[in-house]
């Protein structure tokens, strides 16, 4: 191990020089964690030299054998609890001071002065400006360009929105993850993105789900899979389901939540028993990405009750399992599903009767579907990275 807590093999010289960086870890692997790493990964395998920060990340399984990656997991201690305050008193200036201090800037600064990516690449507004924080007075520091990625932009009542406009200032380039995403951003703010990369599932998740059939005694299950919050729409999907309870029987549903006592779960779990669909409906913690491919591979459907989705990573990994997506046309979804299109059915947006009607369909009359081939994903995957590649290159 080195001193910034990642594996210490010798990079490729000569490559490609990329730092990706990541300031927030949610219990389960979420949409732009799945990215992040995919991205690390594939374009490791392609040469580059790659360095992902990211608190509290591992090494996968799947970076076995690649040298040119590296995965460092700096302290967080004064930073989460200047985020905290953030939370609490809203005031973005205070922040960015504070933040120039911490330990995670320090930490940054050392990881950029130590490896002088090319690019760095930072998933949100206030990532970004810590990195060009961290670049300042650094040798070299001003030839490393930074890439905003957005997958998503705050809600009109997010504190974090207010970082949105300096950002894309101190920003050398913008990729989105969906076109639905890169029309927000221009209407929003202005300002049109370099690069739009829609996510398509790496190949590593394949094997191992299809190993794994589903019992065909068991009754039908409906997977809720997004982690439980407001904008996920988990309460519309509970009332979908209740819905569901007249017009179809002989299902389950699988909810994923937090552990523990959570004011939106605790809200989630009381719409449950007031429903009486408790006997149907399981709460589970979230999952790695593996676990979630063996219950997406063995789903009868999944259901995304989304009030906003930028590109809805989740709904085209479930396609990849051959599992139908019944969801809102909200967001970036529509684009999520365009590899498979007829395996979706969409209802609009918060209208649960809609929804409940798309599930009864979907469980009445849509037979098993196969998971798509191992080498199909594969090359769609292998596309999306050398446009990535490119799309680096041009960012220099």
């Amino acid at each position: 191990m080195d001193r910034h807590g990642g594996a210490s093999e010798p990079l490729p010289t000569g490559a490609l020089r990329v730092l990706l960086f990541h300031n927030r870890a949610y219990p389960q692997v979420g949409g732009i964690e799945t990215i992040l790493t995919d991205m690390a990964l594939g374009l490791a395998r392609r040469g580059a030299a790659v360095w992902l920060v990211a608190p509290g990340a591992v090494r996968p399984p799947q970076a076995h054998g690649l040298a040119g990656l590296r995965i460092l997991s700096p302290d967080l201690g004064e930073t989460r609890t200047a985020l905290r305050r953030f939370e609490e008193f809203q005031e973005p200036g205070v922040l960015l001071r504070e933040l120039s201090a911490t330990d995670l800037v320090a930490a940054l600064r050392m990881i950029l002065r130590d490896f002088l990516p090319q690019v760095v690449i930072c998933h949100t507004p206030l990532n970004l400006l810590l990195a060009a924080m961290a670049r300042t007075g650094l040798p070299g520091g001003r030839r490393m360009r930074l890439v905003l990625f957005l997958h998503g932009l705050a809600a009109p009542t997010d504190p974090y929105r207010a970082f949105e406009a300096q950002a894309m200032a101190a920003a050398d380039g913008l990729w989105c993850s969906s076109r639905a995403l890169a029309a927000e951003v221009q209407q929003r703010l202005g300002v049109a993105p370099a690069a739009i990369f829609n996510w398509r599932t790496a190949p590593y998740r394949l094997p191992e789900a299809l190993l794994r059939g589903s019992d065909p005694a068991a009754a039908p299950l409906v997977v809720l899979p997004s982690r439980m919050a407001p904008v996920k729409g988990t309460d519309l999907g509970v009332r979908a389901l209740r819905r569901l309870r007249t017009l179809r029987s002989g299902w389950r549903a699988r909810l994923l939540g937090p552990v523990g006592s959570d004011p939106y779960r605790d809200h989630i779990l009381d719409l449950i028993r007031s429903a009486e669909l408790t006997p149907h409906v399981e709460v589970v913690p979230y999952m790695d990405a593996w676990h979630m491919g063996r219950v997406l591979s063995t789903a009868a459907l999944t259901l995304l009750p989304s009030r906003s989705e930028s590109y809805g990573l989740v709904a085209e990994e479930s396609l990849v399992w051959g599992t139908p997506v019944v969801a809102f046309a909200v967001g970036g979804l529509r684009e999520a599903v365009a590899a498979r299109p007829h395996l979706a059915r969409f209802a609009p947006a918060e209208d649960v009767e809609a929804l409940a009607r798309c599930m009864a369909e979907v469980l009445t009359g849509l037979p098993p579907q196969a998971p798509l081939a191992c080498d199909q994903v594969a090359w769609a995957h292998e596309q999306l990275m050398a446009r990535i590649m490119v799309g680096l290159r041009e960012s220099f």
